[in-house]
């Protein structure tokens, strides 16, 4: 059975919770021999009693045994807990690093798809065939020269509120070509008539779109950027071949957040405050 994007998520998120737990566990146990170190080291001494000094000698070189002990303890213990953080944050780095593959692997899947939002369906449970025909419809409307052959497949999928809006297309390209020209044209859709496509007269795509269809972890810092944009006073905020850009105002430059790095903002936020 192939290995599937979805599989090897759900694997590397496992890893992930498992790290997480190991990092837990193991400040968890540094606490406790940091917690019984200092009670051994504390401990009070014995009230003084009338005794030889003989007695004495012994308690002193006794003491002393037990806190040559104690330290030797206390340092072999400290090498296997910093041994096991060492070896914590190797696993750590490979799990992002396979995060960022999956991410990287998933982003050029989805850098074949455009996501359309605002058109009804041509009929009542609309099928894959149908919707391609309807984007290809739109598409031809637009003025991109794509045929169905350009097309691998098309279908309605969720939307991530529940509304009662039009359930948005994916629209998957088998030529990246068809896909650009499609993407060059996007601002065209609400000019579409809706009856030129196969739509009743009433239905109206003044509100429809063409947008870039985004990996979910894109989509988060997207998301993040449009509400740094609201609060930094950001004049533009769009995304480009999966990848987010933020500018300020028309004459200033794009400033690229990375696809993988929410943090991104965060300094961008400081460097605004400076």
């Amino acid at each position: 059975m192939p290995v599937t994007i979805k599989a090897l998520m759900k694997e590397n998120n496992g890893l992930r919770n498992q790290f997480d737990a190991l990092t837990k566990e193991l400040k968890n146990l540094q606490a406790r021999i940091d917690g019984k170190l200092t009670k051994e080291t504390s401990r009070p001494s014995p009230p003084s009693s009338p005794v030889d000094q003989a007695e004495v000698s012994k308690s002193i070189e006794f003491l002393g045994l037990e806190c040559d002990d104690l330290n030797n303890f206390s340092g072999k213990i400290s090498e296997e807990i910093s041994a096991l953080k060492a070896n914590l944050g190797v696993i750590a780095e490979k799990v992002d690093d396979l995060a960022q593959a999956i991410e990287e692997f998933q982003a050029y899947s989805y850098g074949f798809n455009v996501k359309i939002l605002g058109v009804p369906e041509c009929v009542s449970n609309e099928s894959a065939l149908q919707t391609s025909n309807l984007c290809v419809a739109i598409f031809n409307k637009m003025g991109a020269e794509v045929s169905l052959t350009d097309i691998d497949i098309a279908h309605r999928v969720k939307p991530r509120n529940p509304s009662n809006r039009p359930k948005p297309i994916i629209c998957k390209f088998i030529r990246r070509l068809a896909r650009e020209e499609v993407m060059k044209r996007r601002t065209a859709i609400p000019l579409v008539q809706p009856r030129e496509i196969g739509l009743s007269d009433a239905v109206v795509l003044t509100n429809a779109k063409i947008v870039d269809h985004l990996t979910p972890s894109a989509q988060e810092l997207f998301a993040a950027a449009k509400s740094f944009k609201e609060q930094h006073q950001f004049s533009y905020c769009w995304t480009k071949y999966g990848t987010v850009y933020l500018r300020r105002s028309e004459s200033s430059r794009p400033l690229r957040i990375k696809r993988f790095s929410i943090a991104d903002l965060s300094t961008l936020a400081q460097e605004d405050l400076e």
